[in-house]
C-alpha cells in the first residue's frame, strides 16, 4: 500500500472519528422552516449548501436509498455538543440560534447506501438577538474521495426567498459570510 493510501485512510478515519462523536453528543435541532417562529431572544441564520458530485448538483431526499440524505453538524464555539440539521431540497436552510460564535462543521450523507463524512468548519457569527443573517451558500464540489469547498454570495436572491417565505418575521438583515477555519 504506497504513502497516499496510507494518508488517505487516515484521514477518512480521523474523519470517521470526528463525525462519530459529534453525532454521540447532538441535540436535537431547531429548524425555523418548521416552527415558522423566532423565540425572543435569538436570529435567525439562513443560507444553503449545495453539493455536486460529478459536477451534477444533489437534491436531498429525506428517504436514504437510493436517494441522497444530508446532515450537517453545527457547534458552538468552545462546545462539544453539535446540532444536527436535516438537509432537504435544494440545501436551503433557516436556523434561529442565540449570539455566539459557530461553526458547521462536519456533514454526513448518504449515497446509494453508503455513508460519506465530512470535515468542514465554516465558521459563523450571530452578533444580536433578532437579527436576520445571511451566511452564504457553502458548495461542496466532491471528485473521488476528495472535495473542494466554495463558499460563494447569493444574497440579493435569497433575502427575497425569506422575505416570501416567512413574511411575519421582522428584524434587520445582515450579510455576513461564513468563513473556512484557517489552516494551522
Amino acid at each position: 500500500m504506497g504513502f497516499k493510501n496510507k494518508q488517505y485512510i487516515f484521514c477518512f478515519l480521523v474523519t470517521v472519528l470526528v463525525v462519530s462523536v459529534l453525532s454521540g453528543c447532538a441535540s436535537a435541532p431547531i429548524d425555523l422552516s418548521k416552527t415558522k417562529t423566532l423565540p425572543e431572544r435569538e436570529s435567525v441564520v439562513f443560507g444553503r449548501v449545495n453539493l455536486l458530485l460529478g459536477g451534477n448538483p444533489v437534491i436531498w431526499r429525506r428517504v436514504a436509498i437510493p436517494q441522497f440524505i444530508g446532515h450537517l453538524f453545527v457547534l458552538s464555539t468552545g462546545s462539544s455538543n453539535a446540532v444536527i440539521y436535516d438537509l432537504a431540497g435544494d440545501g436551503t436552510f433557516y436556523w434561529h440560534l442565540p449570539p455566539g460564535e459557530y461553526a458547521i462543521a462536519a456533514i454526513q450523507f448518504i449515497l446509494g447506501g453508503r455513508s460519506i463524512n465530512g470535515r468542514i468548519f465554516a465558521e459563523f457569527r450571530v452578533p444580536e438577538a433578532r437579527s436576520i443573517i445571511y451566511i452564504g451558500k457553502l458548495t461542496l464540489i466532491f471528485s473521488g474521495s476528495r472535495f473542494h469547498i466554495n463558499i460563494e454570495d447569493n444574497y440579493d436572491q435569497e433575502i427575497q426567498k425569506f422575505k416570501d417565505m416567512f413574511p411575519e418575521i421582522k428584524g434587520e438583515f445582515i450579510k455576513d459570510l461564513m468563513k473556512l477555519e484557517k489552516p494551522k
